[in-house]
């Protein structure tokens, strides 16, 4: 019997090795070098090899990310291409900076071909990096086809503005809108209850509501307005047309031609491309039917070898206990900070904070981690287009906080959610019954909506978690609790007022975090190492059987959708305590 047992076991293994093993791993391999062979031929044109001289190429439409750089990896295959962080193109910037004959930098494409369009955060840092170059020298032009105002932005910071002559332009200030679903959780039976600390905490009004209270749209539009007067201020200087007149031209232009764009002096001449090209030419030189160039692909940074190191955290995403890299999960980023820590390599931190919050509990645990770090070395953080609610939380556990000119951070405040389905699957004859040992056993069911004990307990524990958030403001920002609380009331804040309310200590990009985080650390010489590090063998799986992600592009709109449900979706922390922005906002 035993050893029929043991021949039945050996066949099985036999029969599942042949029929499952060997098919999944044929499969693999020739996915994996089909993957290689395609990366190959895409990388053909993105990847090349410098040539010293001619002028530095930068597509707008390069992908953008607060993340390191993926030019080669196999994801680049299935998110529209290849992408580079800002610190990576400011650097390749930087590098070519009056050497090797390399004095020229042209610009063209948009930012709406690429697969996310970057934040004016992000963007005014490259700007910055733009305005060095041309204060060492370099000569910088610029060609666009129908500008968004990200493009112009940018492009503005050139010596020389090109328009196509048949091209439109846009310069019609900002707008910010938010999803709002009240009536549709009303029409499917949905109870929703909410419970914050905070005067402003009013996160819970996006499914509570139809719109924005008037109280929260005059807030949002301080916010808005500042964020519009620094791109102004950027604009005027490099294109010496006053702020009144910029103004002017949003509130009663908005939409016009090439020609009126060159007589209002946004732009400098309307060519067609066969002239752009042989204006290029002229200026650097041909190479066969074009001018001679190089991709910023081609750039390969140079750091010094062996040297210590300062390690860039990109912290992108909502706030969660579980998840993955496009969320900031406590699961992967708490373990890395500890693997931070017994490097003995790296001798500086700068964490990079693009999120609007997320889980209370999850952003303790990171909060933790980094202020362990900073007993350890120096931690800067370098705060995006928002850092801000748990973003903050553990944001203020850095030394120094330094924001661009469009942060939004702030909205220091906690709120709780609870869910009820019961009307819902009411409507559909379906109810709900059981038995409990405690009175609050079932506290938070979706069956039933909570009753005033259990609204006033979940409350108690939300205001114990928003003690503890102010006291953090306290300590951190070296203010006192009574300071600290008059800020925690759940308002958000632009960079000026952030750095007027002491809540963070410099202007600048993350190029400036990286240099003060080196100088506190005490180092002349150091090279940059970037975090998350990416595995090709995980990315082939993750791409392939996506958990409720899509492989391919979609197109923008449908992803906009997409991304306020996967927020949604983020709704399950057990403790139901959430430290995040009143707001889901999308610029434009």
């Amino acid at each position: 019997m035993l050893r029929f047992l043991s021949n039945l076991s050996a066949n099985l293994v036999a029969l599942f090795i042949f029929f499952f093993v060997i098919p999944v791993l044929g499969f693999i391999f020739m996915v994996f070098f089909a993957v290689q062979s395609v990366m190959t031929s895409v990388g053909q044109k993105n990847v090349e090899t410098f040539k010293p001289g001619g002028a530095l190429v930068y597509d707008l439409g390069t992908n953008i990310v607060e993340g390191t750089s993926q030019t080669g990896s196999v994801s680049a295959l299935f998110t529209n291409g290849v992408s580079l962080s800002v610190y990576d193109i400011c650097a390749r910037i930087s590098s070519v900076s009056g050497g090797d004959g390399q004095s020229v930098l042209f610009i063209h494409g948009s930012f709406d071909n690429a697969y996310d369009p970057p934040s004016f955060a992000q963007i005014s840092e490259i700007r910055a990096q733009i305005e060095r170059f041309k204060s060492l020298g370099g000569k910088v032009f610029a060609y666009l086809e129908y500008p968004s105002l990200r493009d112009y932005y940018l492009a503005s910071a050139a010596d020389r503005v090109i328009l196509n002559p048949q091209s439109t332009m846009e310069f019609k200030g900002l707008s910010a809108t938010s999803p709002y679903f009240g009536n549709a959780l009303k029409k499917y039976g949905v109870d929703v209850q909410v419970v914050k600390s905070g005067e402003f905490k009013n996160f819970g009004e996006m499914f509570t509501s139809d719109k924005m209270s008037a109280e929260d749209k005059v807030h949002l539009e301080g916010i808005l307005k500042a964020i519009w007067n620094s791109i102004v201020e950027r604009i005027s200087i490099s294109r010496g047309i006053p702020i009144e007149t910029l103004n002017s031209i949003a509130q009663n232009g908005a939409l016009f031609t090439a020609q009126d764009a060159i007589k209002m002096g946004l732009v400098d001449d309307a060519m067609f491309e066969d002239e752009i090209l042989d204006l290029m030419a002229n200026t650097v030189g041909s190479s066969g039917d074009t001018f001679l160039q190089n991709s910023i692909f081609s750039i390969d940074v140079q750091q010094p070898k062996s040297a210590p190191k300062v390690a860039v955290v990109y912290m992108r995403g909502n706030i969660v206990g579980c998840g993955d890299m496009n969320t900031i999960s406590a699961e992967y980023y708490a373990p890395l900070f500890r693997e931070i820590r017994r490097d003995k390599n790296i001798r500086a931190v700068v964490i990079r904070v693009d999120s609007g919050g997320g889980s209370a509990f999850a952003s303790e645990a990171i909060r933790r981690e980094i202020e362990l770090t900073a007993q350890e070395m120096p931690v800067v953080a370098s705060f995006g287009g928002i850092a801000a609610s748990g973003a903050y939380w553990f944001g203020c556990a850095a030394e120094e906080i330094i924001v661009t000119p469009q942060t939004i951070t702030g909205s220091i405040g906690v709120f709780g959610l609870a869910f009820s389905a019961e009307k819902l699957a009411g409507d559909f004859g379906i109810t709900f019954d059981g038995v409990k040992t405690a009175p609050f056993a079932d506290i938070g069911t979706i069956a039933r909506p909570m009753s005033e004990q259990e609204v006033a307990k979940l409350q108690s524990l939300i205001d114990v978690v928003y003690g503890d958030f102010v006291r953090l403001v306290s300590n951190s920002r070296k203010m006192s609790v009574e300071e600290a609380r008059a800020l925690a009331n759940g308002r958000i804040y632009s960079a000026g007022q952030a750095m007027n309310l002491r809540l963070a200590d410099k202007i600048g990009g993350l190029g400036d975090a990286i240099t003060s985080a080196a100088e506190k650390a005490g180092l002349t010489s150091f090279a940059v190492d970037q975090y998350p590090k990416y595995d090709p063998f995980k990315e082939l799986f993750k791409e392939f059987m996506p958990p409720g992600q899509y492989a391919f592009e979609l197109p923008r709109e449908v992803r906009s959708v997409k991304d306020t449900l996967a927020v949604l979706a983020q709704f399950n922390e057990r403790s139901k305590i959430y430290a995040r922005m009143p707001f889901d906002l999308r610029f434009e």
